[in-house]
């Protein structure tokens, strides 16, 4: 009865914002992308090339870390690429030592699909690190 009315608002919606963006699921991988050999482990930031995951055009991906350590929250941290002040990150916490931790979070990345990373070395057994899927 009033679909004309709808319809006029969605084009509008449209018109004014653009097409918002749209979470694609990366199915079902069979290994993790990232393993503890891929990381520099020495608290500085270090970019991560997400580029042979996430296609061209992707705004943010959805992440899965884990890890396990022999210490409590050893220093694991996730932001979007170039990003300087600590406040707009993913930090993966271990609340107890000698327990796997699990933890799934959503970081913005830049054109050239890059994120950064920091870590310590000390306490980290195992980190993992697996793209779950992005937004276009």
């Amino acid at each position: 009865m009033m679909q004309w009315l709808i319809d006029i608002c969605v084009e509008k919606i449209l018109d004014e914002i653009g097409i918002p963006p749209v979470y694609i699921h990366r199915g079902d991988p069979d290994a993790w992308d990232f393993l503890k050999g891929a990381f520099t482990r020495d608290l500085n930031w270090y970019p991560l090339d997400l580029s042979s995951i996430v296609p061209a055009g992707a705004s943010a991906v959805n992440l899965r870390c884990f890890s396990f350590t022999s210490i409590v929250n050893p220093y694991i941290m996730f932001a979007r690429h170039a990003v300087i002040h600590g406040y707009n990150l993913h930090s993966h916490d271990t609340p107890i030592s000698g327990l796997g931790s699990n933890s799934t979070f959503t970081i913005g990345i830049d054109p050239d699909r890059l994120i950064q990373y920091a870590m310590a070395d000390a306490g980290i057994i195992a980190v993992d690190l697996l793209v779950c899927g992005w937004w276009l």
